[in-house]
């Protein structure tokens, strides 16, 4: 009788709890514990895909670095970088304590079938719980796939005078990379549509009794020679990761949220991930194109002029679909604003007014309208707001040097002083001024020695 009270009870509890066991596995909350970790029980829970998992902190670290740099990379380079997104997820949980992290992450099947498993899980052990701290604070740990020649001064980016580790400094190599220039062609009526979107009242601007000719071969005369002043003080050198659907493109650095906002006061985390391309399970992509061949009319710049890139280096184009129109060859006297804009008038009506010093463009007039240049480069989503326009028969053509925001550490940078012998914790210290690299004891409870290398 007793035997038969326990089964009934049993079959009672089996039905009261299978709703929850069901909710558990289809809400896709499980405990993932990918690497064996010892006594180390910090496990935190985000949501991916619509999913909310369990996962230990240090995995997840390991697999949302994974998708930031190519594994082909250094092994200092990649600790740099685990340190980087370490400070970063961090920094996220401490500033929004109720809210889940959703970074996407490789899982250990992914960097198993991508051979990488062990290289990132050694970079993970050799930088545990490290973060990078100032004054004792998390820092804002932002960084880029290649650098235009020289990174840039956060301060002056997000305009705030919180960031003082964030300076500007020479990253040279970065000119030698692959993808540091890449050229595409711009149809001005596209160029107009996309700016107009935000920005539905901008109107044809010309200083008051200036002539202006409206046959694009006759240049910009004055105008090119005032934006020729803007870069005399520019150095020589001066020159975007976020997802969409699959890891290849995850990281593209001139994509998504990852950029600079408009607004660039107070969003931290628009600027901290614009990677270079990790390896992906299905393959990268690359950029291939072909020069236009078009002769060059007028040009405007960000910066002086850059060293010439290697021979071995392409310029990716693409050219619009669309005709050139024949413009006729007029000149008129035009006041500001009275004019609407048009594609035959952009051309005279867009002009760079002014760069940073790492030869960045921060703000760019088209028509009667500034507009940052962050906004603008996200506008095309150009690969850097370090960039060049030249009108050229099929349209406009713009160049961009460098691949992301330029903020913080370049990515190409660091691997490259990681080829050179330089550690994970130099390199750092390079990007990001006086720094201090520490244990952060809130993800690492097991963790008791504090271990903290002072810049």
């Amino acid at each position: 009788m007793k035997e038969k009270i326990k089964n009934i009870l049993a079959l009672i509890l089996l039905v009261l709890l299978l709703p929850y066991v069901i909710t558990v596995l289809m809400s896709g909350k499980i405990r993932q514990t990918y690497l064996d970790r010892g006594d180390d029980h910090s496990f935190i829970s985000v949501e991916v895909d619509g999913k909310v998992r369990e996962v230990n902190f240090e995995d997840y670290v390991m697999g949302v670095t994974a998708l930031q740099i190519p594994s082909a990379y250094q092994t200092e380079a990649i600790k740099a970088q685990m340190v980087v997104a370490r400070t970063n997820l961090c920094k996220m949980l401490e500033d929004h304590p109720t809210e889940l992290l959703k970074d996407k992450y490789l899982t250990v099947d992914q960097m198993e079938e991508l051979g990488i498993r062990d290289k990132f899980g050694r970079a993970s052990r050799e930088t545990s719980g490290q973060v990078l701290t100032y004054d004792g604070n998390l820092i804002l740990a932002s960084y880029h796939a290649i650098s235009a020649g020289r990174t840039r001064n956060g301060n002056d980016v997000l305009g705030s005078q919180s960031y003082p580790y964030l300076v500007s400094v020479q990253s040279a190599q970065d000119v030698e990379a692959e993808r540091y220039l890449h050229a595409e062609v711009y149809d001005p009526e596209e160029i107009l549509r996309i700016c107009r979107e935000q920005y539905p009242d901008m109107k044809a601007y010309y200083p008051e009794g200036t002539e202006v000719s409206t046959d694009h071969t006759a240049g910009t005369g004055a105008k090119e020679s005032r934006m020729q002043d803007n870069y005399q003080q520019e150095t020589a050198l001066n020159v975007k990761a976020e997802g969409r659907e699959n890891v290849t493109t995850t990281w593209n650095a001139d994509q998504g949220p990852d950029t600079i906002s408009t607004d660039l006061s107070g969003v931290e985390t628009e600027i901290l991930t614009e990677a270079a391309e990790p390896e992906s399970p299905k393959g990268t992509q690359t950029q291939n194109g072909t020069d236009p061949g078009n002769g060059k009319e007028t040009r405007k710049q960000s910066g002086a002029e850059s060293e010439t890139p290697k021979a071995s280096q392409t310029e990716a184009v693409t050219e619009p679909q669309t005709e050139p129109q024949t413009e006729p060859s007029e000149t008129d006297n035009h006041e500001s604003g009275t004019e609407e804009l048009n594609k035959t008038n952009l051309w005279d009506n867009m002009e760079i007014e002014s760069n940073d010093e790492a030869g960045y463009i921060t703000k760019i007039r088209i028509g009667d309208t500034e507009i940052p240049g962050e906004e603008f480069r996200r506008f095309l989503n150009l690969n850097s707001s370090c960039f060049t326009m030249e009108q050229v028969e099929k349209g406009i053509r713009i160049t961009t040097k460098g691949l992301g925001h330029g903020v913080g550490m370049s990515q190409y940078g660091a691997e490259r002083m990681a080829e050179s012998g330089k550690p994970y914790d130099e390199i750092l210290q390079y990007y990001f001024k006086n720094v201090t690299i520490e244990i952060n004891e809130k993800q690492n409870s097991s963790e008791t020695e504090t271990n903290a290398i002072n810049s």
